[in-house]
C-alpha cells in the first residue's frame, strides 16, 4: 500500500499513558473552571482518549473525501504573498503529512487559526466556502463529483471532529496561543509547564 509507505505520519505514535493524562488534564482542568463547560469535562476526556487511539491506529478510509492531508495545517505552515490585484499561497512543513481525509485539514485549520467570534458566527458558511471550491477545483481536473454531496461532506465533518481531531486540535491550542515568554521546545515540556495558570486568553476562550 503506496499510502503506509509514503504518507505516514507518527506525530501520535509516541504518546504515552503518562502523556496522555497530561494533555487530557489540561484541557478537563480549564473546562472546569468554567461554569458555561464544567458540566461537559467527562465527555471531554473521554472523547479525547478516544481520539488519540484513533490517531494512532493506521489512518485507513475508504472516504470519497480521502487525500493526502497536511496534518499540521495553521497560520503559521501558510505563506501568502499579496500583489496590487491578487495573492499567491504556498503551504510548508508536510513532515507530518499522510493519507486521510480533506475535512481534518478543514477542521484544524478552522479552530486554530481562525478567530473564535468568526469561528462562532460563521464556521457553517466556512464549511460551505470549503466545499465549494473543492468542488469547483474537482470538476477543472475532471473528477467525476457525483458522489461529493454536501451532505456527505457534513457526515464527513462531523466523523472527523468526534473520532480523530477533537485531540489533536484541544492539545494544540495550547501552543498556537502560547504565551511568548513561555514557550519551549516540546522535549523541554514539563507536568509544572501543563497547568491553567499558563494559558492565554486566547487559548482559554
Amino acid at each position: 500500500d503506496w499510502s503506509s509507505d509514503v504518507c505516514s505520519s507518527d506525530l501520535f505514535d509516541t504518546v504515552n499513558i503518562e502523556e496522555e493524562n497530561m494533555d487530557v488534564n489540561f484541557v478537563t482542568q480549564i473546562v472546569q473552571e468554567s461554569e458555561e463547560c464544567k458540566s461537559f469535562a467527562n465527555e471531554i476526556s473521554e472523547t479525547m482518549r478516544s481520539c488519540l487511539h484513533n490517531l494512532q491506529k493506521p489512518s485507513i478510509t475508504n472516504s470519497v473525501f480521502a487525500s493526502i492531508s497536511h496534518n499540521d495545517l495553521w497560520v503559521n505552515n501558510i505563506m501568502i504573498k499579496l500583489k496590487s490585484n491578487s495573492s499567491a499561497i504556498k503551504i510548508v512543513d508536510f513532515q507530518l503529512m499522510d493519507y486521510g481525509s480533506c475535512a481534518n485539514d478543514l477542521l484544524f485549520f478552522l479552530f486554530t487559526s481562525v478567530q473564535w467570534p468568526v469561528i462562532k458566527l460563521h464556521f457553517n458558511y466556512l464549511v460551505r466556502l470549503y466545499y465549494k471550491h473543492l468542488i469547483h477545483t474537482l470538476t477543472i481536473t475532471k473528477c467525476d463529483t457525483t458522489h461529493f454531496n454536501f451532505s456527505s461532506f457534513q457526515d464527513e465533518i462531523d466523523f472527523c471532529v468526534r473520532h480523530r481531531q477533537f485531540y489533536h486540535i484541544m492539545v494544540m491550542l495550547r501552543y498556537v496561543f502560547a504565551i511568548k515568554e513561555n514557550v519551549k521546545d516540546l522535549s523541554e515540556i514539563t507536568v509544572e509547564d501543563i497547568s491553567s495558570e499558563k494559558v492565554s486568553k486566547e487559548c482559554r476562550e
